[in-house]
C-alpha cells in the first residue's frame, strides 16, 4: 500500500475527512475519519458510520493511541491511516525522525502532536540511558548522566526541525588519574 496523499487538518468530526457512498452492508452510507490527538495518550482514528435505514450517526469507533497518525489515501484511493512511534534506539529515533521530517510539514501538525512526538523521544532517550548506566562506573557514569539530563532538555525545547540534531554522547578520555574504577583495581 502506497501513500498517494496525505490528508491533513482532520482532528475532529466537524473537519472529518468524509467518505460518500461507503459500503454499509448491501447499502451505501457516509463514514467519517479523523485524527483525535491527547496530550496525555498520543493519536489514534476515530471513525463514525451513518446508519442508512435510521439516518443516524452509529457509535464511533475509536483506535488504540500511537505517538503520531495520521490519515493518507491509497493509490486505490481509498482511506487508509498508519502511525509511527519514536519509542526505538536512540539511533532509531534519530532516523525515524528525519524520515518523518521528509514526509510532513510541522506546520501542518498541531501543538499536541508536535508536543508528544518530542516527549516520546525525550522519554526514550532518559529510558535507554538508565539501562546504559547500568554498565557505567563514576566518574563516566555522572558524565553521561549529565549528557543525558541535557539532551532530553534540548528535544524538549528546541526548534522541532532540530529535535534529533542533539550532540552524541563523547566518554570521558581514559586517564589512570580520572578513572575511580582503574584505581580500585
Amino acid at each position: 500500500m502506497s501513500i498517494i496523499k496525505i490528508l491533513t487538518n482532520h482532528t475532529c468530526f466537524d473537519n472529518a475527512y468524509v467518505v460518500h457512498h461507503y459500503p454499509y452492508g448491501r447499502q451505501k452510507t457516509e463514514k467519517y475519519y479523523w485524527i483525535e490527538s491527547s496530550a496525555t495518550y498520543g493519536d489514534r482514528l476515530v471513525t463514525v458510520t451513518v446508519n442508512p435505514k435510521s439516518g443516524h450517526f452509529n457509535k464511533p469507533h475509536p483506535g488504540t493511541y500511537s505517538t503520531f497518525a495520521f490519515l493518507f489515501m491509497d493509490e486505490n484511493e481509498h482511506v487508509q491511516h498508519s502511525e509511527i512511534h519514536f519509542d526505538r534506539s536512540r539511533a532509531e529515533n534519530r532516523a525515524r525522525f528525519n524520515a518523518f521530517l521528509e514526509q510532513f510539514d510541522p506546520a501542518t501538525l498541531s501543538s499536541i502532536q508536535l508536543d508528544n512526538i518530542r516527549r516520546q523521544m525525550a522519554e526514550r532517550l532518559l529510558v535507554d540511558a538508565t539501562f546504559d548506566l547500568m554498565a557505567m562506573t563514576e566518574p563516566a557514569r555522572g558524565h553521561f548522566k549529565k549528557w543525558a539530563m541535557a539532551t532530553a532538555k534540548r528535544i524538549k525545547e528546541c526548534p522541532f526541525a532540530d529535535i534529533a540534531l542533539y550532540p552524541d554522547y563523547v566518554p570521558l578520555p581514559d586517564t589512570a588519574a580520572g578513572d575511580t574504577s582503574q584505581q580500585a583495581a
